[in-house]
């Protein structure tokens, strides 16, 4: 819509008739139908490996130049340069010239016009994401740095460009040497009603195509969620596709999710062990997960970095910031709408039933009900042994963190997680309501002595001491230990 707003090519103000942005008549005269304009779209591309992205970017560029065959008609174009543009249009382009095209397009176009071009990108990153997991990221980065940055550094035929994507642009290096770059992300105030749907607007749509208001509901429960700065906002793709003009009946389906593929979320959720499955069926019971997120975000960081991969969850929308007050462990992030619920879902069936002998989460909000301390150390012991890459095992507080996060899930059943440390070696988490109960749950975390974590460096092993305890009331005053399940080792295998 941005392009059909700018372009000199055609005219199309009857699309923007009656919209709120027909209203600013000083900002239609100035801008609308005004400037030369191309657009460059990489989101609909399925690389799987770097001879087709570069086979993949010819076609780009080939789709871009037929759309602006008519500058061929210049008086101003070079024979050398007619040359390029056939080249380009029949794919035969080397690989400089391909990553040249953009370059040479806004050249071409500034002269034919007589005024400079305004550059669409859109989904720049679709292509670099997908070659993060397939495995060429690295170059991936290096083609799309080289076209973007020849593109925009230093030219003279360029009024603006404007690039998105759902990933920080910045942090995958593609800009640097040019200058005035504004970045703007979701937590961005500045743009977020220029993104997404607000529920007014929901409404009118929803009119527009003869549905009632009841058909909001429906859309909230499944489209709805995100935010954008500060507003709440719908998906859009996902509204406009379920949509039909007679109103008939909304095809609530799980659009969006179905637009990307779903192997790479899923891919993406396994690889990274049992703790992010953990969360996602305490996302899944509607609760939140405290986690500390980025604007600024590196891919290759995923693999081993609990905030690069939680903050990438978020920016592409699988996560949504919630409104409750933030903790000093991080944001509250919660699933947006069942949309997306669905997505998780299948993640977690799908590690489910690749590791079927794995206790689930409910089984360990089962045992703690149950006071079964036996069942509760077979679900630590397996959570802990499946807690890889987060998870590493070095010290008491990488320990009290695993543990913390896992009792997180329970709150709602039993009341705040706490933590107190004893000294350098010991750590106790309370789980329960505040001020004397004899609800308590006490986990005391006990770090082995050097002695024998140097025994067990041998073997491969790292062991902490776990002991599970319910608390009783002595006095008024104090609360005790009582009926401690013994002590238990839970046991990190070194691989």
């Amino acid at each position: 819509m941005l392009y059909y707003f700018l372009t000199v090519n055609g005219r199309y103000s009857q699309l923007f008739q009656n919209l709120t942005i027909a209203k600013d008549r000083h900002f239609c005269r100035m801008h609308q139908n005004k400037h030369p304009t191309m657009s460059v779209r990489f989101g609909y591309n399925y690389w799987i490996t770097y001879e087709q992205a570069i086979d993949g970017m010819r076609q780009v560029m080939h789709k871009l130049f037929l759309r602006n065959k008519y500058v061929m008609k210049s008086v101003n174009i070079t024979e050398p340069e007619k040359r390029k543009f056939e080249v380009i249009l029949n794919k035969n382009g080397t690989h400089d010239e391909t990553i040249d095209a953009i370059r040479l397009m806004t050249d071409l176009m500034s002269r034919y016009h007589h005024s400079r071009v305004i550059l669409l990108v859109d989904a720049y990153d679709t292509s670099i994401n997908r070659a993060f997991f397939h495995g060429f990221y690295s170059q991936m980065v290096n083609l799309m740095r080289s076209a973007l940055q020849r593109a925009m550094e230093r030219n003279p035929f360029l009024l603006k460009a404007v690039v998105m994507g759902t990933t920080l642009v910045s942090y995958h290096g593609l800009f640097l040497g040019i200058n005035f770059v504004e970045i703007h992300s979701v937590w961005s105030p500045k743009y977020q009603y220029c993104f997404g749907f607000t529920e007014e607007e929901v409404k009118k749509v929803l009119l527009d195509h003869n549905y009632n208001e009841r058909a909001l509901d429906n859309m909230r429960e499944f489209y709805e969620g995100y935010y954008i700065g500060n507003k709440k906002m719908f998906n859009p793709y996902s509204v406009m596709n379920s949509l039909h003009r007679d109103g008939q009946t909304i095809a609530i389906k799980n659009l969006w999710v179905k637009s990307a593929d779903p192997m790479d979320f899923i891919d993406l959720m396994l690889r990274h062990g049992i703790l992010p499955i953990l969360n996602a069926e305490i996302l899944l019971s509607g609760q939140d997960i405290y986690k500390v997120v980025t604007a600024a975000i590196e891919l290759p960081k995923i693999k081993d970095d609990e905030m690069t991969f939680w903050s990438y969850l978020t920016q592409t929308g699988y996560l949504a910031i919630s409104t409750q007050t933030r903790r000093s462990t991080g944001e509250a992030l919660r699933v947006p709408n069942r949309e997306v619920a669905l997505a998780f879902r299948n993640a977690v069936a799908a590690y489910y039933k690749h590791f079927n002998t794995t206790p689930q989460y409910e089984d360990f909000r089962g045992s703690l009900r149950d006071r079964n301390s036996t069942a509760i150390k077979v679900c630590l012991e397996e959570y802990v042994n499946k807690s890889t890459p987060f998870f590493h095992g070095r010290n008491l507080a990488d320990f009290e963190g695993l543990m913390t996060g896992i009792l997180r899930g329970v709150e709602r059943d039993h009341g705040a997680v706490t933590k107190h440390r004893e000294g350098d070696h010991t750590s106790t988490l309370t789980l329960g309501p505040s001020g004397n109960s004899t609800e308590k749950l006490v986990f005391v975390l006990t770090e082995a002595k050097a002695k024998e974590k140097a025994t067990d460096a041998k073997v491969g092993v790292k062991k902490m001491f776990l002991k599970f305890c319910r608390m009783f009331q002595g006095n008024e005053t104090i609360l005790s230990l009582s009926m401690c399940d013994g002590l238990f080792e839970l046991r990190l295998d070194v691989k």
